[in-house]
């Protein structure tokens, strides 16, 4: 049925994922201790 596409899993075409900076993410590390205080 969808031979076009060729071998392989039926992917459809979405946007590449952006991973997203969190620049907080080194000072939330230690704090993590404080977080279920």
């Amino acid at each position: 049925m969808v031979s076009e596409l060729g071998p392989g899993p039926v992917r459809k075409r979405t946007r590449p994922r952006k991973r997203p900076r969190h620049p907080n993410a080194k000072n939330n590390a230690p704090r993590q201790e404080n977080k279920h205080e």
